[in-house]
């Protein structure tokens, strides 16, 4: 059923158990209550393992909660989707990000390691924010971080559209993650070193996988 713009679905093993009004009746007014939690679009999350190149984490609908409301994580989402022409512009930027961070944590240690970098096709899978039901995620790519807060207190931080270069999103992380307010941005030089060396690893798996599918 559709209620509050969002659908809700009762699942049973036993379809007569549907029937029930003992079953259909507390459900219905846990939905219209908002107790419940809506069914939203899904890919399978088992096919998505972390990246092990860059780090690269894949949200899908029904871990979006699980790894964005992280009170110890700040976790930053590049919502996308494949058709999107200017997607693919800022995609490959955002694997070129994920691979420092990945950098990042294995040098400077603690901070980074509670920094996650995350994307999510949003025409294949749905969430609180993504959805007819939200405004939050209007246009394609939408930048976003989840702010490293308890659950109650999540605070949102949208990326501005001229800030989707690589330099320019680590300085969004150093002055908005919670979990590096402490750490000084490095310096130009040390920057440049370390994302070429980012970049250098992307671009050479990316040579291996193409090459092995020749």
């Amino acid at each position: 059923m559709v209620a509050h713009n969002r659908k809700y679905v009762l699942r049973k093993e036993d379809e007569e158990d549907l029937l029930l009004e003992e079953t259909w009746s507390p459900w219905l007014w846990n939905v219209a209550e908002k107790s419940i939690t809506p069914t939203y679009l899904s890919q399978n999350a088992a096919k998505f393992p972390p990246d092990p190149t860059t780090g690269m984490r894949t949200i899908v609908g029904t871990t979006f909660d699980d790894i964005i409301m992280d009170p110890k994580k700040d976790v930053l989402v590049y919502f996308y989707a494949p058709w999107c022409t200017h997607c693919a512009t800022v995609g490959p930027i955002y694997d070129k990000l994920a691979a420092s961070i990945t950098t990042f944590r294995k040098e400077s240690g603690k901070a980074w390691n509670n920094v996650i970098i995350a994307k999510m096709d949003a025409s294949e899978n749905e969430c609180d924010l993504v959805g007819p039901w939200s405004d939050m995620v209007q246009s394609y790519p939408t930048i976003i971080l989840f702010k490293a807060v308890k659950k109650s207190q999540k605070v949102k931080k949208r990326v501005p559209t001229d800030a989707r270069e690589h330099k320019k999103l680590l300085e969004f992380l150093y002055a908005n993650a919670n979990n590096l307010k402490d750490l000084e941005p490095p310096d130009d030089s040390e920057e440049i070193i370390k994302v070429k060396k980012s970049a250098n690893i992307v671009d050479r798996e990316k040579k291996k996988a193409k090459s092995s599918e020749l």
